[in-house]
């Protein structure tokens, strides 16, 4: 029994490894000594974190004594916490048979039954405590602490609040301010702890205050942080601090508002906390987090490694272009904040985010190797890092988003399927790996993901329904994009970029006037948003008529009046200018743009076109080269082919238009316009197979359906040419060529009566 007091008194002290060789030597002594295992069990659970060796403990306990309903209490607190709920309700139920007079095990299985959405028997189980002869809800205390675990906040608030106005004291202030801490109620809690602080403060100015005033202080900085105003966390803390100078969660709390304040000595709290408590990994998470921040990825790897294990070198660099990002993994905010860099419509997604940064700057590209020396320290903290916390999901989320940062896809995957192994109903980790798979191409996990982030809960459902959104839409489904964003809208009608990419998704069904609705309703809420204009220009420009066209004219030089030196609304202008003839102020504008970036693509493509409709082919050569030169695209090789087959020079047309197709195998303009060379070649066959190629990505161009249907006849297939004229009539019935080719085949045929018909239709 030596060792077993010994052992109490170990725990007592705070050291807890030489507790748990004792409470071994009592085993080994004594094997059936029941609670030894429950002692060591419970040091595993609730100071080091590790609830399934903890599990094992306490199942030892029971298996010497399956009557001791405290292992069975034990054990089911530890299911409870890595949820696996129904383990913990089978051993709490077990408890309340060998115990029904204990009224803290109904509690405890009225708790789980709340988790497992079981309100009545819930319901059923806190009452019946309440009634027990011991008088559960006799005191206020205990009264709010039934309430408390029915997660009934506001009348466990009430029943303390009565309890202080009759007997004011700072320990009923103290539990009242954990109480609205819980409820989130932050700044009540404040008024609630400095309450306490008033009966806890020294009659004279030279004495000290109570050790219990540091907890009091860092519970009203922790208020400060969540409300947030940092600045007064931060003297909070540093009261904490001064009343206990070995406070390693008050050093711990003040090195991350030191990092809010963007005050670089929060890494010397990070390192005085890790001294006063080495076991403190969340203290190792945030200073790899600052170290990251200044761009400093090997030593952060290292010391996130520390935490985990690991046996491989990653090397890479931030990927460029992102638009939002998540906010920190192992912080208990979870608000984030956006930064553009770029159109939300290119494909861009929510991200991962830094620990303690507010801003996270992506213009950078940051590479560099770890050397061999970190990876012998990853190898050498291995052992550490396993008894520091093997199971952390924070740990492996923390360490999949820094993995993410420097492009080792996969292995940001492995590490955030490893949180999910540990915590199935994480949803962020879910939604993490989601955006994995999403940079990764696999958008058919990332779909799967994104679905299972949004049967979790509505926590982080708009990111979600943007993501897969932009995903859908980067693979040409706008249909179902069109749905995300419909969806996003609802949950956040004031984002007009939100507005912005779903009329994308209806100008791309054609659906032209509800993205001009749309277009038009993002202006109102923004009325500044210059490519809102150009989208809802674009779209109008997409009526074709001669009202529309001028009023996209008009929208094109609202966006240029609000940013004069938007390359876009500048080339847009032009583009419009050119639909209506007027080729020369076209030409001014996108020769202003050029002169403004010489190597901008849309504006030499754009003034090529304008030069060869006037009649000036070597010029629009010369800025489709430029262009080419650049940037190869399917588009511009496109182009430059129309202008060689222009100019007569059919072999490098037909080159241009397969080059094309090798950049693009899905671009139909290039199969039409080679199948056009081929039919001008009288190369019949060909040309009824660029036209099929046409068709196959293009369903609904009419000129390709006309021209097959007149290859088709001129290949002697009077059969496929006449389904082809009846095909392009339903989609241009109000094309005479369509009836005047059909009228001749007729003829040839010797229909009459179908080719009068025809005649007379055209």
């Amino acid at each position: 029994m030596a060792f077993f007091h010994r052992g109490i008194l170990y725990v007592e002290m705070g050291k807890h490894r030489d507790a748990i060789s004792d409470f071994e030597n009592v085993l080994k002594l004594n094997k059936h000594m029941s609670a030894a295992y429950v002692n060591m069990g419970l040091i595993y659970m609730n100071k080091l974190d590790n609830y399934y060796k903890a599990i094992q403990k306490f199942t030892s306990a029971i298996k010497v004594d399956p009557t001791y309903d405290r292992a069975l209490v034990c054990r089911g607190e530890a299911y409870n916490k890595i949820h696996k709920i129904q383990h913990a309700l089978k051993d709490f139920t077990s408890a309340i048979h060998l115990r029904p007079d204990q009224q803290h095990y109904y509690m405890y299985r009225g708790r789980v039954l709340l988790k497992m959405k079981n309100l009545e028997l819930a319901s059923f189980c806190v009452k019946h405590a309440s009634g027990l002869s011991h008088g559960l809800g006799s005191s206020p205390t205990q009264q709010a602490a039934v309430q408390s675990f029915l997660q009934n906040y506001k009348k466990a608030i009430d029943v303390l609040t009565n309890s202080v106005k009759v007997q004011p004291n700072a320990p009923s202030y103290i539990l009242l301010g954990k109480t609205q801490i819980k409820a989130k109620k932050y700044r009540e809690a404040v008024e609630s702890l400095e309450n306490a602080l008033e009966f806890m403060k020294p009659w004279n100015d030279r004495q000290s205050w109570p050790a219990e005033a540091a907890e009091v202080y860092y519970l009203i900085g922790m208020c400060h942080t969540e409300i947030p105003n940092h600045l007064k966390a931060f003297e909070a803390f540093n009261c904490a601090i001064r009343i206990n100078n070995e406070y390693p969660e008050a050093y711990y709390q003040r090195g991350l508002t030191r990092m809010k304040l963007r005050q670089n000595k929060g890494i010397l709290d990070f390192n005085r906390a890790l001294s006063l408590n080495p076991e403190l990994f969340q203290a190792y998470l945030s200073r790899a987090a600052y170290y990251g921040m200044k761009k400093r990825y090997s030593k952060e790897y290292s010391i996130v490694t520390r935490q985990l294990g690991c046996s491989q070198i990653v090397s890479g660099h931030i990927s460029t272009g992102t638009c939002y990002l998540l906010r920190s993994i192992i912080t208990r905010q979870s608000d984030c904040s956006q930064i553009v860099s770029g159109h939300i419509s290119t494909g861009t997604c929510y991200l991962f985010r830094s620990i303690v940064t507010r801003q996270s700057d992506c213009s950078q590209i940051v590479s560099g190797h770890i050397s061999y020396r970190y990876l012998l320290l990853i190898q050498i903290n291995y052992n550490e890092a396993v008894r520091l916390q093997p199971n952390s999901v924070r740990a492996y989320l923390y360490r999949g988003a820094l993995k993410y940062y420097i492009q080792a896809y996969q292995l940001a995957i492995m590490d955030l399927s490893k949180a999910i192994d540990l915590d199935t109903a994480c949803s962020l980790a879910y939604f993490n790996r989601a955006v994995c798979f999403h940079t990764t191409g696999d958008f058919d996990r990332a779909q799967r993901d994104y679905g299972i982030v949004l049967m979790l809960g509505e926590e982080n459902a708009l990111k979600v329904l943007i993501n897969r959104g932009l995903m859908y839409l980067a693979q040409k489904d706008y249909k179902n994009a069109r749905e995300d964003f419909l969806q996003a809208v609802k949950v956040h009608p004031r984002d007009p970029k939100i507005r912005h990419t779903l009329a994308i998704c209806c100008h791309k069904l054609n659906r032209l006037e509800e993205a001009v609705k749309i277009y038009t309703e993002a202006l109102q809420v923004n009325p500044y948003f210059l490519e809102a204009y150009l989208g809802r220009a674009s779209a109008l420009m997409d009526y074709g008529h001669m009202v529309t066209i001028t009023l996209a004219r008009r929208d094109c030089e609202r966006a240029l009046h609000l940013n004069p030196q938007s390359l876009e609304a500048r080339v847009a202008l032009g583009y419009n200018l050119q639909v209506c003839g007027k080729f020369k102020q076209a030409w001014n504008h996108f020769t202003a743009a050029l002169i403004a970036n010489p190597n901008f693509q849309p504006a030499l493509e754009g003034r090529a076109i304008v030069c060869l409709q006037m009649s000036d082919p070597a010029a629009a050569l010369k800025d489709l080269n430029a262009a080419l030169r650049i940037i190869p695209t399917a588009e511009l090789h496109t182009n430059r082919g129309v202008v060689e087959q222009f100019v007569g020079d059919s072999t490098d047309a037909m080159n241009d238009y397969q080059n094309a197709i090798k950049i693009d195998p899905t671009y139909s303009l290039a199969y039409f316009n080679a199948a056009n060379l081929y039919f001008q070649n009288r190369q019949f066959i060909q040309a009824n197979h660029y036209y099929n190629k046409t068709l196959e990505f293009n369903p609904n161009d009419e000129a390709a359906v006309l021209n097959r249907a007149i290859t088709r006849v001129l290949l002697r297939d009077a059969k496929g040419a006449l389904e082809d004229f009846q095909h392009a009539a339903s989609l241009s019935p109000y094309s005479a060529h369509i009836f005047f080719n059909r009228a001749n085949l007729f003829a040839s045929l010797r229909q009459y009566e179908l080719a009068e018909g025809d005649y007379h239709n055209w």
